[in-house]
């Protein structure tokens, strides 16, 4: 039950993380000119110089924009790639997240020492097959004796409860 609360908390921050991204990289980077008039005035903006409707056909214009769907790909792909570099990287660092800090709760390879890189990108991996899976990886830690799930088997990590410092 710890392991679900700590990615509810985990899951809140990455959505976080994710979304001001989306906006940073959406106000740095628009696709095209047209997307920047979308931007800065908004369909629902009274004193805007341009109407409603014609931010509609903007708006149009951009879902056919093959140049704009492509650099959106790359915007949305930036964005998970900054959440699998910062979970990674926070496994690395410190081997818990902010869910797993606040349960006190932490991962550690099989022999009992902290996990580097290699091992992190493993069980990042893992975390992907067990989703693509219907979840049926994580749904394991709840019916094994070492509490482990796919991803904790593949990868040959534990969870163990950490002191209270």
């Amino acid at each position: 039950m710890q392991r679900l609360a700590a990615f509810f908390i985990d899951a809140v921050i990455q959505f976080v993380i994710f979304f001001l991204w989306a906006g940073v990289a959406l106000a740095v980077f628009p696709a095209s000119p047209a997307e920047s008039v979308v931007i800065l005035h908004g369909a629902d903006s009274r004193d805007s110089p341009i109407s409603a409707s014609d931010l509609r056909d903007l708006r149009e214009e951009l879902g056919k924009d093959a140049g704009a769907q492509k650099l959106r790909g790359m915007q949305i792909g930036g964005g998970i790639s900054l959440l699998v570099l910062y979970t990674v990287g926070v496994w690395v660092w410190r081997g818990q997240t902010p869910g797993k800090m606040a349960l006190r709760i932490r991962i550690i390879g099989v022999e009992a020492r902290p996990i580097d890189i290699g091992r992190a990108i493993v069980r990042y991996s893992g975390y992907i097959a067990s989703t693509l899976v219907f979840l049926i990886g994580s749904l394991m830690v709840g019916f094994n004796d070492r509490n482990q799930g796919l991803h904790d088997k593949i990868a040959r990590t534990y969870m163990v409860r950490t002191k209270l410092s």
